[in-house]
């Protein structure tokens, strides 16, 4: 009746004794769990150990999961000829690439397959779930994940940072080896084919998880596909999303949940100098580390940076489970309040006469393992309180600015961050306004960026995730500002945004002149690199 009730497309391709068959058929590598409520069935699950890993790894960024494979003696690293512009050397900042350049030193870290350990951070920065208006998705609509030829419905969830933004062609390409790893160990993953559950308990449908992971005991990770149009259920909330790689040619989202994303005794404290070791082992193999460290030292030594005016107060923390350390988080006390409210249109969000002064925050640093991003919020919460702060900015440079202009690393949590839109601004004849110009902070030259900004308020705030494709051909006025509209819509996150240009993002290549002229100044600001495909 649960079936029949959300969808009868499985009864009428398969027959009415579809379910009685899946029942039936379990063996070892084909499991069907059922949960009740007072002796009445109210949720079904069925699950398969077969899964094509090659094909997902083909279409979707597995490094941080390593592959989905156990790591293995025979994991390797093997050259590969990539394509890059020549006319901006940074790549996407919401695509984590799984490569290396040639020049460096072909080897393969080992690590646990735990993704407790350090591992690459990857966290789509446009994540959205989806979920099926019934809950259900026919079972032939993902027959390719599966090994066997068995097929699976799709039914899943994002998190976090991910992001997932594939790569422009622009005018000018060169030719790169690079040097990419290579899993060879045995599979560590199970799929759900099929989930049902009467919508009186789907805030309950985690619940069948553990259950999941207790009769695969020698498989860490348990995926999910649904197609992009689908919309988002509660099950979804502990998984995460992946990105998908430029190349992808399935018509679905993949979702990976983690055997330990189940535990929840998620802590966030101060760092201290015990902690120096394991936030070295979080951070490895991603960007930035050098400044990360330094950071955490700074913080352990002082408190504060002398290096910035008046010595700002500094405050890093950590995130624990079983008492190892799976996130670190840097912020700084924000001294250009002025500056922002008068280039920014951040009043929208925030009533300033409800916060003082030192309870505003830059983020610098926001590293989580992918495994928890679905506690993103509740790790962002603690940080506003421990800090005793309301609100955080998070500044996002364009790719061309050189490295010391950027004291930040990518923060996985720019999901669940809000953009701000840049105000357009006066140009003001200080010759003769004299004593009644702005203040020096407002007229003060910074270097463009664009602005996220995040306050309590926001973060009990659930934002409705698309995964729908939406592609704009060319960059034209009216394209552009269509982009914009959804880019900055605050309650929703859009997944797959694409442009296709040949000449590129604006805002993508150092300043020109003739451009400038015929684009907004203001791209920059708008952080579309980090949105847009």
């Amino acid at each position: 009746p649960i079936f029949n009730k959300q969808n009868d497309f499985l009864a009428s391709t398969y027959g009415d004794y579809f379910l009685a068959e899946l029942i039936e058929a379990q063996d070892d590598n084909h499991k069907a769990i059922v949960a009740e409520v007072d002796g009445t069935a109210i949720g079904f699950m069925s699950l398969s150990g077969d899964v094509n890993v090659n094909l997902l790894a083909s279409c979707f960024e597995l490094g941080p999961f390593w592959g989905l494979r156990k790591e293995s003696e025979a994991d390797t690293w093997e050259e590969k000829t990539t394509t890059e512009s020549t006319k901006s050397s940074t790549a996407s900042l919401l695509s984590e690439p799984e490569s290396r350049p040639a020049s460096a030193k072909p080897e393969l870290t080992s690590r646990p397959v735990s993704v407790l350990s350090g591992s690459q951070i990857v966290e789509s920065q446009l994540s959205l779930a989806e979920t099926t208006k019934t809950r259900l998705s026919a079972m032939s609509q993902i027959s390719l994940i599966t090994a066997s030829g068995i097929s699976v419905a799709t039914t899943v969830k994002s998190v976090a940072r991910e992001r997932s933004v594939p790569s422009v062609e622009l005018q000018k390409q060169v030719k790169k080896t690079v040097q990419v790893p290579v899993y060879r160990g045995p599979e560590n993953a199970f799929c759900i084919q099929l989930f049902c559950i009467d919508e009186r308990f789907e805030m309950r449908s985690m619940d069948l998880l553990p259950a999941a992971f207790d009769l695969f005991p020698d498989k860490d990770y348990c995926i999910i596909t649904q197609p992009h149009t689908s919309p988002e259920y509660p099950l979804l909330q502990s998984f995460t999303r992946v990105t998908p790689k430029p190349t992808m040619t399935l018509h679905q989202e993949l979702y990976i949940a983690h055997r330990c994303s189940l535990l929840d005794d998620v802590i966030v404290r101060p760092c201290d100098s015990s902690d120096r070791d394991g936030v070295e082992s979080t951070i490895k193999g991603i960007d930035n580390t050098d400044a990360i460290m330094s950071d955490i030292n700074q913080f352990i030594t002082a408190k504060r940076d002398p290096l910035e005016e008046g010595a700002t107060p500094l405050f890093a923390f950590v995130a624990e489970c079983q008492s190892q350390i799976v996130g670190v988080f840097v912020v700084r006390d924000e001294r250009n309040i002025e500056w922002i409210r008068s280039h920014f249109n951040i009043e929208g969000f925030v009533y300033y006469a409800h916060h003082r002064r030192e309870e505003h925050a830059r983020l610098h640093h926001f590293v989580l393992n992918p495994v928890f991003s679905h506690y993103t919020k509740h790790v962002m919460r603690e940080i506003l309180r421990l800090a005793r702060k309301t609100c955080l900015y998070y500044p996002v440079y364009p790719g061309y600015e050189p490295t010391e202009m950027k004291p930040y690393s990518l923060a996985t949590c720019i999901n669940d961050m809000i953009p701000v839109r840049p105000r357009r601004q006066i140009v003001y004849p200080l010759d003769r306004l004299k004593e009644n110009a702005p203040l020096e902070r407002i007229l003060q030259k910074i270097n463009p960026f664009a602005l996220y900004h995040l306050n309590r308020k926001l973060t009990l705030e659930p934002k409705i995730t698309v995964n729908a494709r939406v592609v704009v051909v060319g960059a034209s006025d009216v394209g552009l500002s269509f982009l914009e509209a959804l880019s900055f819509t605050p309650h929703l996150r859009f997944n797959n945004l694409v442009l296709l240009s040949p000449n590129g993002l604006p805002g993508q290549s150092k300043e020109d002149g003739i451009v400038d002229a015929m684009l907004p100044t203001r791209f920059p600001q708008l952080g579309v690199v980090a949105r847009w495909a």
